[in-house]
């Protein structure tokens, strides 16, 4: 199990690493800019992210995943 949590929190790091602003992403997943911020920033940690949250952002990652393949 652990595993599967670690490997959500890469995803989740790496989509916001990546070179999508905090709006877009923000716009694209239905989470405020503000939250996505405090997520890249690191004044809120990853792994306390409340699983909503964490979901919306996969659902995104899985999107620009399959964008990327077709």
């Amino acid at each position: 199990m652990k595993n599967l949590i670690e490997h959500a929190e890469s995803e989740i790091k790496e989509l916001l690493d990546s070179g999508m602003t905090s709006y877009e992403i923000g716009k694209r997943s239905g989470i405020s800019n503000q939250v996505i911020d405090r997520y890249r920033k690191g004044t809120n940690a990853i792994e306390n992210m409340t699983f909503k949250t964490a979901k919306k952002l996969l659902e995104l990652k899985k999107a620009e995943l399959e964008a990327n393949i077709e």
